[in-house]
């Protein structure tokens, strides 16, 4: 599939430039655009919304060319806060930038730096399997089930989540934030969480390290293989069930 890259005369380098995250201001947006890439890029966005069924979705998504560095997809993804009210924003707008992700990696970019405070996406970076080495550092809160099913990731996460980084596979993961469940059925990957888990932190692991500043809730560590865990604050009860240390 032949890809298509968003120029920096797109007038996305501006964009970056002015920009204050958080903030969309709508009568800016469509000078930024004008009639460029970039425009077209913000319609196929809108017009994925609208779209109902998963296949239908996947089907659309396989269409999507553009290829966007670090900067231009962080900047366009804190645009995305004017469409937050739209039916299923959260999940949505997460399937369409892990599409846009995937494009760049195949062009060899290789890492990201993404601003997503204030929008609190919903499954972000899910089934997302690489070859190669890549990283990744998110800064913003998100929901459920948040970068799960990942290969040879290094990524730093600063922020809220209720769910996220499982079946982790050969990643090296530090959290800046206090999550719910965290590092669940990983294999050969490394978690540091500087916060608090208030939920399970590392079941169901192996060969993996876990490393928790604060406190975790009950069966941390349950149902693990051939694992290391240092852990400073108290844990639930049931902490290392049916483990094999």
């Amino acid at each position: 599939m032949t890809k298509t890259t968003i120029k920096k005369t797109s007038g996305i380098d501006k964009f970056v430039r002015e920009y204050t995250p958080g903030i969309v201001e709508e009568e800016k947006l469509p000078q930024l655009i004008g009639e460029t890439a970039f425009q077209e890029l913000w319609e196929k966005y809108e017009t994925f919304l609208k779209i109902e069924g998963y296949g239908d979705c996947m089907d659309y998504l396989e269409k999507l060319t553009e290829v966007l560095s670090s900067e231009e997809m962080s900047a366009f993804l804190q645009a995305t806060a004017q469409c937050c009210n739209k039916k299923s924003y959260a999940a949505k707008t997460s399937e369409f930038f892990k599409q846009l992700i995937q494009n760049s990696r195949e062009a060899e970019i290789t890492e990201f730096d993404l601003n997503g405070e204030g929008l609190f996406l919903k499954r972000f970076l899910t089934e997302y399997h690489s070859r190669f080495p890549w990283k990744i550092r998110y800064r913003g809160d998100l929901s459920d089930y948040n970068f799960q099913s990942i290969h040879n990731m290094e990524a730093i996460f600063e922020g809220r989540a209720e769910h996220i980084f499982s079946f982790l596979y050969y990643c090296n993961v530090r959290v800046e934030g206090e999550v719910g469940e965290c590092g669940g059925h990983c294999i050969n990957s490394s978690i540091s969480v500087k916060g608090k888990v208030t939920g399970n932190f590392g079941s169901a692991g192996r060969d993996c390290k876990f490393y928790l500043d604060g406190t975790a809730g009950s069966y941390c560590g349950s149902h693990g293989k051939s694992n290391f865990y240092q852990i400073k604050g108290e844990v639930g009860h049931n902490c290392g069930y049916m483990a094999d240390r």
